[in-house]
Formats: structure tokens, C-alpha cells, sequence
């Protein structure tokens, strides 16, 4: 069996919980020096709470310990691994996986694991994890649903906006000018993601701001 597993940083909905059977490895959420498992410990919403009364939440990587013992139980299942991480620009979760993998295939060459970088996350890594899952269903080949994904990810585009720029000033992200200017006149721009991290485009700036610089 081919076994597809996500982290926190793509999302989980509904329908994906009730037609389809796949892995979740949860990134740690960082609030006041306190670190939650995102989903386990604590909510998206007690998150936005957060947020709401004035705290900067911090993320931090799957654990290399999680990683393991997910392989560790999918080997001894008799399952291959496919697992579909959040943005390698924007979490070391990509990075840590490949290197577990890597290592963990040295001991267990005859093991099948991929792990794909989805390029993103949230609603657009939901899609990637998806189409992974109903490929699964459908009997398609471990080395094919590894392609088609990975063909996925190259290709997908994400166009989105936020309803406060505060928040990017806070962390940093955005000038301090162009944040209070944008929410003093409601101006929402579009982000998008490329191959550095998410971006705006010209928001009082002559210049393109990357969200993670």
C-alpha cells in the first residue's frame, strides 16, 4: 500500500478526512515560549485568538522523531511513503524530511519514500495531497503518483490576499509606512508564490517585498 502523509502546513478539510486515508504530521506552534502541536494541542482558532490579542505566534519544523516513527510504522505495515510537505521557503520541514528519508533508506534500501517539497501549502497543497490520495485509490504506481506530483507542485499558482497588513509588519516582512498606509486606505494586494517565498507587488514601494526575506 502507498501511504500519503501532509504536515500542518497544508490544509485538511471535510471531504479529505471522510474519503480518504492518509497521515498527518503537525509543525509546532510557538506562542508565548510555549510550543503546541499545530491541530493536536491547539486550533487554528485559539491561533487567531492569539493573534487577535496581540501575540506573534511562531512556527517551528515536524520533528525528525515524528518522521521516524511514521516510517517506522509504515515499514512495518508493508506501505511505501509519500509524504507532501509545506513550502521548503517557508519552513526547514522539507529539508528535515528528505534528510530522515535519505538516512532512513540507507538502513531500509527496499522501502519506496518520496518526499515532495508541494511548493506552498494550505488550500494549494490540499490539492496537491488530494490528487495524490485519489491516485492512490485509483491503483496508479508509487513511481507515477511521485511524478504526476511533483509535475503538480511546478505548476500550481497561488493568488491570494490578507485582510491585515499589520500582521507582515510585525513580523517584519513589510515597511511600517506601506502596512499603516494599506489599512488606513483598505488596500488588499494580491500575494503570490514563486520561487523565493511569497511576494506583493509594488505596495508603495518601487519594489517587488518577499514575505520571507
Amino acid at each position: 500500500m502507498i501511504r500519503i502523509v501532509i504536515d500542518s502546513g497544508i490544509d485538511q478539510n471535510d471531504y479529505m478526512k471522510e474519503h480518504y486515508e492518509y497521515d498527518f504530521l503537525p509543525l509546532s506552534v510557538i506562542i508565548d515560549e510555549h510550543d503546541y502541536l499545530d491541530q493536536l494541542d491547539i486550533s487554528l482558532q485559539e491561533v487567531h485568538e492569539k493573534m487577535e490579542q496581540g501575540i506573534m505566534p511562531k512556527t517551528s519544523q515536524v520533528s525528525p522523531k515524528a518522521i521516524i516513527e511514521m516510517l517506522e510504522d509504515a515499514r512495518k505495515k508493508g506501505d511505501d511513503v509519500i509524504y507532501l510537505t509545506i513550502y521548503s521557503q517557508f519552513s526547514g520541514t522539507y529539508q528535515v524530511g528528505q534528510a530522515v528519508a535519505e538516512n532512513y533508506l540507507s538502513t531500509y534500501p527496499d522501502m519506496n519514500i518520496a518526499v515532495i517539497d508541494s511548493k506552498g501549502g494550505s488550500g494549494g497543497g490540499a490539492l496537491l495531497a488530494l490528487q495524490a490520495m485519489e491516485m492512490v485509490k485509483q491503483g496508479l504506481a508509487f513511481d507515477t503518483i511521485v511524478e504526476q506530483s511533483k509535475w503538480n507542485a511546478e505548476h500550481i499558482n497561488y493568488q491570494f490576499t490578507l485582510n491585515n497588513l499589520m500582521w507582515l509588519v510585525k513580523g517584519g516582512r513589510l515597511p511600517k509606512v506601506a502596512g499603516t498606509a494599506g489599512d488606513a486606505l483598505n488596500i488588499k494586494p494580491y500575494l503570490s508564490v514563486n520561487e523565493k517565498g511569497i511576494y506583493l507587488k509594488n505596495l508603495f514601494v518601487a519594489k517587488t517585498v518577499y514575505i520571507n526575506e
